[in-house]
């Protein structure tokens, strides 16, 4: 028998013990050796019993019984002349749909065969694969969720919903502020990137933590110079798209045939002074984009990164629920009397960074 056919049973086996709700959680945590061991014991069970399909099979429907009807192995092995083809990919069939039923129940998952609510996820993945697509953040979503590694899931929730998170150090530095990267699901979270709102220290002896940069302001105001580029680049592109508008108008008139002589050099010369102004919009509009970048840019050097393993605790951090409940008036950080000291003071009220 060649070796190679027993790869189609240890991928088979493989599917099976990454599925299977007894074996599953062992399979993510187990190391490369033991998931080698498991996917190997579950690919010979199912070999086991594909023979036992096959030789029972074979006694059941004999082709030489049953002459009008095509015989399988002879069809089979004409067109795959390879031995014990056939068991082997009925052994991977085994293992990669066998856990299927017996995580729903073989009983429960036979009678919901039945049922068109079970065959909706099929047409689902069909339209989603042929029209929709799959796309890539409820993937990345969907890979953290099943990994369930409380790190990914704390940073992923904070970068999405825009929170702000506290880490403390190792050093004994702690930083607020919002998730501006992290590593992608294909690897293991090495590190975590913020844009800075405040910065400070805990108390080595105490463990109070006493803020003493904030950069929430500065960051305000970067973020209040970029909406104004954004909104002169817009508005810019109106005015491109008017002054278009009209000097398609004027090229319009000059088809018409009842137009004048005398109209057609000033019609011209409209036309002209319109493409001079459409040309200044456009140079005023690359300005503008260089301008909005560089903005980007100095927001982007607010950006810190550090190595998980540097990081003592991480979490959410909301300034109104740390000043309402936790802080203390000694412990360096005041609770604000008023909405504007509150905008002023509250890093998870200043606008998220636009590039983050």
């Amino acid at each position: 028998m060649p070796w190679n056919i027993l790869l189609l049973p240890l991928l088979g086996g493989f599917i099976f013990v990454r599925y299977w709700n007894r074996t599953k959680y062992h399979a993510i945590r187990a190391d490369k050796e033991r998931i080698l061991l498991l996917a190997a014991t579950a690919g010979v069970i199912s070999l086991g019993l594909a023979f036992l399909v096959k030789a029972f099979s074979g006694w059941l429907f004999p082709c030489a019984s049953f002459p009008s009807w095509p015989c399988f192995p002879s069809v089979w092995y004409r067109n795959f002349p390879f031995p014990y083809s056939a068991v082997s990919v009925l052994a991977f069939l085994l293992g990669a749909v066998a856990w299927i039923p017996l995580n729903k129940g073989v009983l429960t998952w036979t009678t919901s065969l039945s049922k068109r609510s079970f065959w909706a996820p099929f047409g689902t993945w069909f339209r989603t694969t042929t029209r929709v697509g799959w796309d890539e953040n409820e993937e990345i979503d969907r890979v953290i969720k099943e990994d369930g590694d409380p790190l990914d899931m704390l940073l992923r929730y904070a970068e999405k919903e825009s929170k702000t998170i506290s880490a403390t150090l190792t050093s004994g530095k702690i930083y607020v502020g919002f998730v501006s990267s992290t590593n992608p699901p294909t690897s293991q979270t090495r590190s975590v990137g913020i844009v800075p709102t405040k910065s400070g220290f805990r108390d080595p002896v105490t463990k109070q933590v006493h803020y003493e940069i904030y950069y929430s302001d500065a960051l305000n105001r970067l973020n209040h110079d970029l909406d104004q580029k954004i909104a002169e680049i817009r508005g810019s592109l109106r005015a491109r798209r008017r002054l278009t508008r009209e000097r398609n108008r004027k090229l319009a008139k000059l088809s018409r045939p009842d137009i004048k002589s005398t109209e057609i050099d000033v019609i011209n010369k409209e036309i002209d002074h319109l493409d001079e102004r459409i040309l200044e919009l456009i140079d005023r509009n690359a300005e503008l984009r260089k301008e909005a970048d560089n903005v980007a840019s100095i927001i982007n050097d607010f950006r810190l990164v550090f190595p998980v393993s540097q990081i003592s605790t991480i979490s959410i951090y909301r300034e109104e629920v740390n000043i309402e409940y936790f802080s203390h008036q000694d412990d360096g950080e005041e609770k604000p009397t008023s909405d504007v000291e509150s905008a002023n003071e509250d890093p998870s009220r200043t606008n998220l960074p636009k590039n983050s």
